[in-house]
């Protein structure tokens, strides 16, 4: 009887993290115990129209959902994606707006008049990443403050030729890149030998 009742609770917990589109599988990104983890399946089921296939591994700062916090809204992601997804200005603002108007309108906006997103993006010039971009995304908060907010967020593209494998890291907060939030967000680092 304890050996089916075990079996049941695992089957339920695998039907759950299907359903929820979330996923068991190795950690790209690496982060100390004052991170939140998730891990979604792609495509993402609340932005299907983002056609990549793999999965999304994000960290949440523990404070991310206090409003009072210098931490609200900060947090970051990577998407671990088959094939080589070069990353362009372009494929960022339209795949970030796709991104958060999933995540943040409901089915029913027509009613609502909630505003989409906009997303800008501009390239930086980096010597150690292939793609580099910095951006501002202003959508708005359904989780927390019903308003409209503006997350600044910085982009690194990596490649991994050898594996047509793309990683693409976000890092996330309403607070300018000159504040300490970031120090922590960039502690927030990928695994090493990525590639492997």
């Amino acid at each position: 009887m304890k050996n089916v009742t075990i079996y049941l609770l695992v089957l339920l917990m695998s039907i759950s993290l299907k359903s929820t589109g979330q996923i068991e599988t190795k950690d790209i990104l690496i982060a100390n115990e004052n991170w939140t983890k998730e891990k979604l399946k792609m495509p993402l089921s609340f932005a299907p129209e983002i056609n990549y296939a793999g999965f999304e591994d994000i960290r949440f700062s523990k404070d991310w959902a206090n409003e009072n916090s210098p931490y609200f809204w900060t947090y970051t992601f990577a998407w671990h994606i088959k094939g080589i997804k070069t990353q362009t200005v372009e494929s960022l603002e339209n795949n970030l707006k796709l991104y958060f108007d999933g995540l943040m309108l409901p089915p029913n906006n027509q009613s609502n008049l909630i505003p989409e997103a906009t997303v800008i993006f501009l390239a930086v010039n980096d010597s150690i990443f292939e793609n580099k971009f910095i951006g501002r995304i202003k959508t708005y908060d359904r989780f927390h403050t019903k308003k409209t907010i503006s997350i600044n967020c910085e982009v690194e593209a990596h490649y991994c030729h050898s594996q047509n494998r793309s990683t693409i890291v976000f890092r996330l907060s309403l607070e300018n890149t000159n504040h300490n939030v970031w120090k922590k967000l960039k502690e927030v680092k990928l695994v090493e030998n990525l590639c492997d």
